[in-house]
């Protein structure tokens, strides 16, 4: 019978199908390629799967749309759901109409198509108007994916983000990708949602997910210019047949909703499983958490395997993107003192402005300051974009007008401090073994852990840019195990620009939250502490920071609040990363107390390190430890 029904098939296709409208239901067509996709067990292959969303042998897609599925037992049964797909392409009709599976599932036919060579097959149907307005096909020359850095003005943005663009070739003629298109995926949030319900929702699954396409220069407009975050641009070498099975998913998924988990279904989870689908590599392993900095650490790895083996790489190139702000500090930074003084005075003049002075620099120097402030005020115009300022635009109109009148110069390079991209420094999740002692001379072993550790110490990291989430430290001494300290969160943000602008914050603040057992009680923490502090840094050098804090520290032990002024001196020599402190503290019992600390880490490469920490404020603990991140 099967030679009987492949023959019938192959006449059917080559002599009758050119003559007649394709779509007429045709069940021996249908029958004999179901047989062929059941022989060949495409449901069970990754590719499909993953097409559907199902993941880590989970008997349900990850995909909660009714719609997405042609199967009523679809979300649950991947091979009903490629026998739906695969009657609805023979369906009488179907080529015709937008909401046609045809038409809202290109990916799949796609792939089906590479496998199976499904008969009058078009990549975009004729009749698909939406998808064919889409344009991405024929517009994607490349695809990047973004790596947004963290903005604690909300706490899922915190640990970065990231996002996914696709390059187009007109972008290229225009030097510009502000047009290009953007997938991003978020959380479906109420705008007036508590912060508190906010937090316990996303990490509980409490909220609907999506993905959404926008133009990038939106994405600009909030990440860059509105909360002034850095952006690298990781460009994929992706084939051609990898871009056209990635942008067609795209459109079958866009606007399809999904569970959202802060901790680990996030915005990178999902964008890992886009890139699982083209690279048939895994992007996401079984740990709890994920973070968008996995998900390009994770695409580092890979990159270098393929290298090693002697296969072209996945990471094309890495571009950074510094913020609007960055930008601006970086050309008032080439200022010299006299024009750098005056450019603030004329910024503070606002509407009142007057230019006589800038006539007593020489013309290199007025040049260089009518530069920097047509910079900062593209950088307040972009920011007021929704509501712009008139009396702002007349101002960068007169700016202009100046820098009209005198002569034009080629524009140097911008050199800013966002050099080593986020794959390059110590991944985030931090584990150590080592030994420790007490000012009473006792000493036992701990061990210490934390999924989310980016410090200033660690190799080839951000100078100034710290951040710890739940490290805890287990101690064992006498044959006990306790836990000796656990800080729940652990922030530092130092303002290293080397030019003040006038209005601007420039104010580094740093924050701890935790508890730790006094060395008379082993079993358990027992001791709360918050310190929180605000104040001025220097960047010195490169590798080099100082900063002055005023911080309060509150505890339940001893006086409940305690003043705190202190020095921070923060750098590296080569791949020795060290933060030193000192300072004093004052209570209520008035007692001026000398507290000091010291952090030196001695990196041996990307991933391990040998840590040496003493302090003198948190009961007199020091130790030696030996450091692994991944």
């Amino acid at each position: 019978m099967y030679p009987f029904r492949f023959c019938t098939a192959v006449l059917f296709v080559s002599f009758v199908l050119p003559f007649c409208a394709f779509g007429e239901e045709d069940e021996s067509l249908y029958l004999y390629f179901l047989e062929r996709a059941e022989e060949a067990r495409l449901h069970e292959e990754p590719t499909w799967r993953r097409l559907l969303h199902f993941r880590d042998g989970r008997k349900r897609s990850e995909v909660n749309t009714p719609e997405f599925f042609l199967s009523s037992k679809g979300r649950s049964d991947p091979k009903e759901e490629l026998k739906a797909t695969l009657s609805a392409y023979f369906e009488q009709g179907d080529s015709g109409k937008e909401e046609s599976a045809r038409c809202r599932f290109p990916a799949r036919y796609y792939w089906l198509h590479s496998r199976l060579e499904l008969p009058g097959y078009e990549v975009a149907p004729s009749d698909c108007d939406r998808l064919k307005r889409w344009k991405l096909l024929e517009e994607t020359d490349s695809v990047s994916m973004y790596w947004v850095s963290g903005y604690f003005g909300n706490p899922a943005s915190s640990f970065g983000h990231a996002l996914l663009r696709l390059n187009s070739r007109k972008a290229e003629r225009n030097r510009s990708h502000l047009l290009d298109l953007t997938v991003n995926f978020g959380a479906l949030v109420p705008e007036s949602e508590p912060m508190l319900l906010y937090i316990l929702k996303g990490l509980g699954g409490g909220y609907q997910a999506g993905f959404s396409d926008q133009y990038y220069f939106t994405q600009d407009q909030v990440y860059s210019r509105t909360e002034f975050r850095d952006i690298w641009d990781y460009e994929l070498n992706l084939s051609e047949r990898q871009r056209t099975l990635l942008v067609l998913h795209l459109w079958e998924i866009i606007g399809k909703k999904y569970t959202y988990y802060f901790a680990k279904e996030n915005c990178a989870y999902r964008l890992a499983t886009l890139l699982e689908l083209v690279l048939n590599e895994p992007m996401v392993d079984r740990r709890p958490w994920y973070v968008p900095v996995d998900l390009f650490n994770r695409l580092e790895r890979i990159d270098q395997g393929r290298r090693d083996s002697g296969l072209p790489g996945i990471v094309d190139t890495i571009t950074p993107i510094p913020s609007s702000r960055r930008v601006l500090y970086s050309e008032f930074s080439r200022l010299s003192p006299e024009a750098l003084t005056l450019a603030n005075e004329l910024i503070l003049a606002g509407p009142n402005l007057k230019f006589e002075r800038i006539r007593t620099l020489d013309t290199g120097d007025q040049i260089d300051l009518l530069d920097a402030l047509l910079a900062y005020y593209n950088y307040k115009e972009l920011s007021q974009i929704k509501n712009p300022d008139p009396e702002l635009q007349k101002v960068k109109q007169e700016i202009l007008v100046q820098r009209l009148v005198r002569p034009a110069r080629a524009k140097t390079p911008i050199e800013t401090r966002l050099e080593s991209p986020p794959t390059s420094s110590t991944p985030p999740l931090f584990l150590s073994l080592g030994i420790a002692q007490a000012e009473s001379g006792s000493t036992y072993a701990t061990l210490s852990f934390s999924p989310f550790s980016q410090e200033s110490i660690a190799y080839n990291a951000t100078l100034g840019s710290d951040m710890t989430v739940l490290r805890a430290t287990l101690a064992g001494d006498e044959g006990e195990v306790f836990l000796d300290r656990i800080d729940f969160i652990d922030v530092r943000k130092l303002a290293l620009e080397k030019a003040p602008v006038a209005g601007e914050n420039s104010f580094s603040w740093k924050a701890k939250l935790g508890a730790r057992r006094s060395l008379e009680r082993k079993k358990y923490p027992n001791e709360w502490y918050a310190n929180v502090g605000f104040g001025k840094s220097w960047l010195l050098s490169k590798d080099q920071a100082l900063s002055g804090f005023s911080s309060i520290v509150a505890s339940t032990d001893g006086d409940p609040l305690r003043f705190r002024p202190e020095i921070q001196w923060t750098g590296r020599v080569g791949m020795v990363g060290y933060d030193l402190s000192a300072g004093t503290e004052v209570g209520e019992s008035e007692r001026f107390d000398f507290v000091w600390g010291a952090n030196i880490q001695v990196n041996l490469e990307r991933r391990k390190a040998v840590r040496l920490q003493l302090d003198s404020g948190e009961a007199n603990r020091s130790s030696l430890s030996f450091v692994w991140s991944w």
